[in-house]
């Protein structure tokens, strides 16, 4: 018996490492996700917007914030973003979304801000008892940090 698909979204900031990549492949062939979006941020969206889409062409891809919209400021302004991000929510209205965060948090910012309500939100934020080392200390990962 076929267990009941999750939909996701995934916020991603493909392209600087491999693991993305994987992360996204893994989605696709995962018989217990429904890609419903797929959201790029960090320093060039853009740009990550079109890798996401060589890797996946049939995806909802949308190019989100990227990391100059600093967690510590409330002030976005990308209208381009804002409104292609809203949209991506909007259509999901009503349906049980699981936000799933594998690159800077500024997307998921303003979507939290806009009153955005996901079933789950999942990220990628680093260690609290080991550092990479495996030295006893707590690390901020990378999408923490920005």
């Amino acid at each position: 018996m076929a267990s009941k698909q999750i939909n996701v979204i995934i916020d991603t900031d493909i392209g600087s490492d491999i693991d993305d990549a994987y992360a996204l492949l893994f989605a696709d062939k995962s018989p217990e996700i429904k890609i419903k979006a797929i959201i790029t941020n960090s320093n060039d969206p853009s740009r990550k917007a079109r890798i996401a889409h060589a890797f996946l062409p049939s995806a909802n891809i949308i190019e989100g914030f990227g990391i100059g919209k600093s967690l510590r400021t409330t002030e976005i302004d990308s209208d381009y973003s804002a409104k292609h991000i809203s949209e991506c929510v909007d259509q999901f209205n009503g349906e049980d979304i699981y936000y799933i965060s594998i690159g800077a948090l500024t997307n998921l910012k303003y979507l939290l801000e806009q009153g955005c309500k996901f079933k789950k939100i999942f990220i990628m934020g680093g260690s609290i008892n080991k550092d990479y080392s495996g030295a006893d200390q707590q690390i901020a990962e990378w999408n923490i940090k920005n």
